[in-house]
């Protein structure tokens, strides 16, 4: 009976192991590339149907292409033994945490409207909003590259910046972010742990499952297109939108002093009055945590805010890639205070 019983665990295992997500690619190399783009006299892309063969690295499909495949809402597809998450699906699936870019297709407001989306720009015409660094952007956002978040910030192009990082990537925890492949989501420099749940991967789902972010106790440095600044999430979004980082601008108020002129990112969250109520992590406004925890999905720590401790960041109001909302708000602030409610308690 033990020898059976071990076995049959040992076979749950080998089981949840290959129904797990890998942010290292694996499997057939024909699975993403094709040598000639031919096969039976028919394209070998596109995965996805966004843009025209042939890719650049010889790969099958663009970056929507092998993420944005799902046209039944799901957050996933998998490919042999691999989970690919979807960054763009038909709404009423499950959206991932950075959000989902075919709420673009509603809203130019709603989100970050990348070239591959094939949308002309109708709200980024002079450059990111709170734009105190000049990027230069003005149109054709990227996925990566210098015109967009993931990759190294530092190359053009959406394949040259983010190469090799798929055959390299971390699964989980990325504490060190030296590089694209180390980095929290392939975002260069950024620090944090990626929900690698066998369910529900890449989802913030609720106070147990979802991401860790990395932040700061103050401004500190913004990153850059060459530095990491402060390793930070907020210190990301502060590349295009420094404007709205945190205190220490003509407008906004030194980090001790209040009221606030601007929402504060990259600042604890305080320990006394309204706050301490804020006990339990919520993904309608989650927070960032001074150290990236190296385990996830447990019920202590990730499942509980420490005001005091615990960090308001960019990604607490604001969605990554598009939301249903406003300027990528988590909720609908117009019509509800759902989300300024889980810091500000006594708000109700």
């Amino acid at each position: 009976m033990k020898r059976l019983s071990f076995s049959i665990i040992l076979i749950l295992l080998i089981i949840a192991a290959s129904n797990a997500p890998h942010a290292k690619v694996t499997g057939m190399c024909s699975n993403c590339h094709t040598m000639h783009n031919s096969q039976g006299g028919a394209s070998m892309a596109t995965y996805g149907g966004f843009g025209d063969a042939p890719f650049s690295s010889l790969v099958r499909g663009n970056c929507l292409g092998c993420h944005g495949q799902a046209s039944d809402g799901s957050e996933y597809v998998t490919l042999g033994t691999q989970k690919i998450p979807q960054v763009y699906h038909a709404t009423g699936g499950t959206d991932l945490a950075a959000g989902n870019f075919k709420h673009i297709t509603t809203d130019d407001t709603y989100g970050h409207n990348v070239d591959f989306l094939g949308n002309a720009e109708g709200v980024l015409t002079s450059g990111p909003p709170g734009d105190e660094n000049s990027t230069g952007i003005t149109t054709d956002l990227t996925c990566a590259g210098t015109k967009g978040c993931h990759g190294d910030r530092g190359t053009a192009g959406n394949f040259d910046s983010i190469k090799g990082a798929h055959h390299d990537g971390v699964s989980g925890l990325c504490d060190t972010a030296d590089t694209v492949a180390n980095s929290y989501r392939f975002l260069k420099g950024v620090k944090g742990h990626e929900n690698m749940d066998a369910t529900y991967p890449w989802q913030n789902k609720d106070s147990t499952i979802h991401n860790e972010y990395y932040g700061a106790s103050s401004k500190g440095t913004e990153s850059d297109k060459t530095t990491a600044g402060g390793n930070t999430i907020s210190g990301l979004c502060a590349e295009c939108h420094g404007n709205f980082h945190g205190p220490g601008l003509d407008d906004i108020t030194s980090d001790a002093a209040s009221p606030w002129l601007r929402h504060p990112t990259d600042i604890v969250l305080t320990n006394s009055g309204e706050y301490t109520a804020y006990t339990t992590y919520s993904i309608v406004a989650p927070v960032a945590r001074s150290t990236v925890y190296g385990t996830i999905n447990t019920a202590d720590p990730n499942a509980v805010v420490a005001s005091g401790t615990d960090i308001i960041m960019c990604l607490s109001c604001h969605g990554a890639h598009a939301t249903a909302n406003y300027k990528l708000m988590r909720w609908n602030n117009k019509a509800n205070m759902t989300g300024c409610v889980v810091c500000h308690t006594s708000k109700q």
